[in-house]
């Protein structure tokens, strides 16, 4: 990961190894994390982890819907792991779907190598829109 996209995503990077769970990954998020995925997403401070875990799927169904079709190809890429790292609507997504938690980052090796995940609950509400 080069040295701006590793400052520019910082915040909410987790290290270690990947983690499937929406309720697992939102119980090692750090507390500046937690606060910036409740600002994004216009909640109280007091919203407790596990509430998130019912909330960031139906949250994610909403915005997904109101995504023009440039962004939502952007994000498709990503969940088929097909990263173009030339399009600005990737950076977008990435940006914005990190900071709301439907994204989680990854790195390992002081940061050299990253990966992105998209917890099981937020893929399963993709899924069921693709279908419709």
């Amino acid at each position: 990961m080069s040295r701006f996209l590793r400052e520019f995503f910082r915040p909410v990077t987790l290290e270690g190894q990947m983690i499937d769970s929406l309720r697992d990954t939102l119980n090692v998020i750090s507390e500046d994390h937690l606060n910036i995925i409740l600002k994004s997403q216009g909640l109280n401070e007091d919203v407790k982890r596990n509430d998130l875990c019912e909330f960031l799927p139906q949250a994610f169904e909403k915005d997904l819907k109101s995504l023009d079709g440039n962004l939502i190809k952007a994000f498709n890429d990503i969940y088929r792991g097909i990263i173009d790292y030339t399009k600005d609507e990737t950076y977008i997504i990435l940006k914005k779907f990190t900071d709301k938690g439907y994204i989680f980052i990854y790195t390992n090796n002081d940061g050299k190598y990253f990966n992105y995940r998209i917890p099981d609950e937020i893929c399963q509400v993709f899924e069921k829109l693709l279908r419709l």
